[in-house]
């Protein structure tokens, strides 16, 4: 009986600790409401400064115009949603590179990345070692001195999507530098220009 007691005491413990232990969080759906880039709560730079790992960040219909010449920090996961190529832009106000990407892995869609500008390689985008995927959108009239549209050292994939009209001045390719595993699927890479031409990528590359 002793042991039984004392089997039903650890038991009801073991019950109680696993009970007070807060539910693991959820991924969160996060929404841009202000297209600005002044420092505002609800602007892209400011949410993803805020949002965690696997959240889910959705802009509307508007343009957002980089005014802080520093790119956006990711270094978690996350999936930013616009809605549409042609209606979501966000803009690099030819003084910065859009996104940098160290770690994490990073799925953005139905926008427009455009005129950025990266005083080193990647124009809209660099990836580092993590992965970005671009799906159903446009990266457009960017320029770095190396990799005018996105330069890529993780793991790089693009789905239905355009680069065109980029521009790398002194190494790389125009449109697409890719030093990392690399899937263009249904996906333009046209009227770039750079010292290596519109797209270089290493041999594990895919495209179909």
């Amino acid at each position: 009986m002793e042991t039984l007691a004392r089997t039903v005491v650890l038991a009801l413990v073991l019950l109680t600790l696993a009970l007070s232990e807060p539910p693991p969080a959820r991924a969160a759906i996060l929404a841009v409401t202000d297209c600005g880039d002044s420092g505002g709560p609800n602007q892209l730079r400011q949410v993803i400064a805020a949002a965690s790992s696997g959240d889910t960040i959705n802009i509307g219909a508007c343009t957002i115009t980089l005014t802080v010449a520093s790119p956006m920090i990711i270094n978690k996961s996350l999936t930013i949603n616009g809605a549409g190529a042609q209606q979501t832009i966000i803009d690099g106000g030819g003084i910065t590179q859009i996104f940098n990407i160290s770690t994490g892995a990073v799925a953005i869609s139905d926008v427009t990345l455009q005129n950025a500008f990266a005083g080193s390689v990647g124009g809209a985008a660099f990836v580092g070692s993590g992965s970005l995927t671009v799906k159903d959108s446009l990266v457009t009239h960017n320029h770095a001195k190396g990799s005018g549209g996105i330069q890529n050292q993780g793991t790089l994939t693009l789905i239905d999507s355009t680069v065109s009209g980029n521009t790398a001045s002194s190494s790389n390719a125009g449109g697409i530098g890719s030093f990392g595993n690399t899937t263009l699927i249904n996906t333009t890479v046209s009227g770039n220009t750079g010292p290596r031409g519109g797209i270089i990528t290493p041999s594990r590359s895919r495209c179909w």
